[in-house]
């Protein structure tokens, strides 16, 4: 009989063990496990295990040995046992990672779970701790061995971490979950320190701001005028284009992190700048010019609204602006001294900034490239009257013979060549020759007054007659505008241009028109629009083909015929170490007689003249006269009688008396 029977449950379940004690016979072969009366199997050991139980289930067991001659002895006594499941099961979470961050209010969780016994998983709960507040929560899922289930009601802005516990069907619970934290970002904060920086052109304004605090997940910025959004970007500053002068706007920012979510839009007012309409752009020189001269003109052609020009230079490379001088009339130009030691040679920068009554800058002058070149320059201007107020003013520049070129001067002087009239590399002169140095006004005409404006136009090579003709543009000194040329009594509008004739080495007119301040000039539509660059209070415009000296003058008619005007003596009477002069006016006599006799009728000097008079201005207007001083050093102190008589060509004679006084 076989004794010590035992039966065990396997902690797995669905299983029992039997164990038993070894018989002692020797011709033993083997056991027999009856269960439930009925033969379950043969063994050779003392252990069996039995599987594919139903936990829970009663089952008995007995046992009986087998000797080698097939002979059963008696069954053990009977014992029974229930298996049980008492593993463990166990879970893991697949998603979400560890220390993911998420932004939005519910997350979707899976894993996996396993039961290492045989009954299966019952369910898996999900347990949620809020790591801020500690509170823990459980959300009962489906039992599977892939489970997948939702959280939601997430706060934004705090801290979790989410755990899973399985159960399997015979009650047995998970040990210790595994904890996988993770992060609930709040949405991002307000931008901060938004400003507007409206740019002096008054079309645009540059916002700048800085990202929210404490926003760590912030991919971009959304930019919106009222509700129209008008950009999404990801730096810290918009250029706002397309704006109006001296209007108000209002923007805003928020701020978008990487889930899409936009923070509170903090808005930002302003007014763009309002230039005005003040502008001006160089004329003279032209763009890429290589200058020299301490008199360099700089000229601007301006808006309407411009009352000042300041004229200013800088290196090409970079640098300050430095102001050249300032002007506040048309033509708007300054001189410029490049020979002065404080510039030295090479590229620089030009512009015109044009002010309006209300003192607003053009805030984007246009600028020009020129280059100072003392050895091969384009463009010498000397005669600055702040460097030698003495020094005549000149220039001379190169001409194109492709291109129309226009030279102009600060004073207003200008000529206009056109394309195919010099040489390549003709360089044209422009001097402004003093009124002592000019030739004294004598026409065969006319009698002349000068305005004293004279200038003299060359060209290097001696050219000095041309097939197309040259527009020149003479100025008109007329500062005040009042119509009259200064240091003269000279009216503009009576001005006539002429041309000194140095073969005949007389002044002969040339067709001119004068142009009092803006208005238009009956010359070629090329030649006014040249000038208008230099409309000023007046000037005078020629077109000639050929050059020489010209001049300004008012014109006052000549006498044709014989006749006395004023005949006198001068200084009268005449004191110690003074000479008397006698002054003829004659008309158009050619012959003069002058005789001279005491008071008692006795014949004292006599002499003849003889040629055209002479143009005398007495500050009356100039007049058509004779001069003749007597040498009246051997008379004696009285009264004396002079006898004129004149004629033209020996007819048309006219006799005038008058006398005069010696005080010795």
């Amino acid at each position: 009989k076989v004794l010590g029977l035992a039966v065990s449950a396997q902690p797995e379940g669905g299983r029992l063990a039997l164990a038993w004690n070894a018989n002692p016979e020797p011709d033993l072969a083997a056991y027999r496990i009856y269960r439930y009366g009925k033969l379950l199997a043969q063994s050779a050991s003392t252990t069996h295990l039995d599987t594919g139980l139903a936990d829970g289930t009663v089952y008995a067991y007995r046992v009986s040995a087998v000797d080698k001659a097939g002979q059963e002895g008696p069954l053990s006594d009977a014992v029974s046992g229930t298996p049980k499941d008492s593993l463990r099961p166990v879970s893991r979470i697949t998603a979400p990672e560890k220390d993911l961050v998420i932004g939005k209010d519910s997350l979707q969780v899976t894993g996996t779970a396993a039961d290492l016994g045989i009954s299966g998983i019952e369910s898996v709960t999900l347990l949620l701790r809020d790591l801020d507040s500690g509170t823990l929560t459980a959300t009962l899922g489906q039992g599977t061995t892939a489970f997948q289930l939702a959280l939601t009601g997430l706060q934004a802005g705090r801290s979790y971490e989410v755990g899973s516990r399985a159960q399997d069907r015979e009650g047995n619970v998970e040990a210790s979950p595994v904890f996988v934290p993770f992060h609930f970002a709040a949405p991002p904060g307000a931008v901060r320190g938004l400003a507007a920086q409206a740019h002096e052109t008054g079309t645009s304004a540059l916002l700048s701001w800085a990202p929210p605090e404490s926003s760590p997940y912030v991919t971009g910025y959304r930019i919106y005028a009222g509700e129209d959004q008008l950009a999404s970007i990801a730096t810290t500053s918009f250029k706002a284009e397309g704006l109006l002068p001296g209007a108000q706007y209002s923007y805003s920012v928020g701020a978008v992190d990487k889930w899409g979510r936009e923070g509170p839009r903090t808005a930002v007012q302003f007014t763009t700048a309002d230039p005005g309409k003040a502008a001006a752009v160089i004329r003279n020189p032209k763009d890429g010019k290589k200058l020299w001269g301490n008199a360099v003109t700089i000229m601007a052609e301006a808006s309407t609204e411009t009352v000042k020009v300041v004229f200013q230079f800088r290196w090409e490379a970079g640098g300050e602006w430095r102001t050249i001088a300032e002007d506040e009339k048309t033509p708007y130009a300054v001189y410029w001294n490049i020979s002065d030691a404080n510039v030295s040679t090479g590229p620089y920068l030009l512009r015109a900034a044009a002010y309006d009554a209300e003192g607003r800058a053009d805030p984007a002058p246009a600028t020009i490239r020129v280059i100072l070149d003392d050895a091969n320059a384009d463009l010498v201007e000397d005669g600055n009257p702040d460097v030698d107020p003495n020094d005549e003013h000149r220039i001379q520049q190169k001409v194109s013979k492709d291109d129309t070129e226009v030279v102009t001067t600060a004073d207003g002087t200008q000529a206009v060549i056109p394309a195919g009239t010099v040489a390549q590399g003709e360089q044209l002169h422009i001097r402004a020759v003093p009124p002592e140095e000019a030739p004294k006004p004598n026409a065969g005409q006319a009698l002349l007054k000068p305005a004293n404006v004279f200038r003299e136009f060359s060209f290097a090579s001696g050219l000095s007659r041309f097939d197309n003709n040259v527009e020149l543009t003479l100025p008109v000194p007329d500062a005040d505008g009042d119509g009259v040329v200064d240091g003269t009594d000279i009216p503009v509008s009576s001005l006539k241009a002429y041309y000194f004739d140095e073969v005949r080495r007389e002044w002969k007119p040339v067709t001119s028109t004068v142009r009092i301040g803006n208005g238009a000039a009956s010359h070629p539509a090329a030649v006014r629009a040249a000038a208008a660059v230099l409309a000023g209070p007046a000037s005078v415009l020629v077109s000639v083909d050929h050059f020489t000296l010209f001049g300004l003058f008012q014109e006052f008619p000549m006498q044709k015929t014989v006749g006395f005007g004023e005949v006198y003596a001068f200084p009268n009477p005449a004191r110690p170490g003074q000479q008397p002069t006698l002054h003829i006016e004659a008309g158009a006599a050619t012959q003069v007689k002058i005789r001279i006799y005491d008071i008692s009728g006795e014949f004292i000097h006599g002499a003849e003249l003889s040629g055209p008079p002479q143009t005398i201005d007495d500050g009356q207007g100039p007049q058509q006269a004779f001069e003749y001083r007597w040498d009246a050093s051997g008379a004696g102190s009285g009264v004396y009688l002079y006898s004129v008589t004149v004629s033209q060509d020996g007819t048309g004679t006219a006799t005038k008396v008058g006398k005069c006084s010696i005080i010795r």
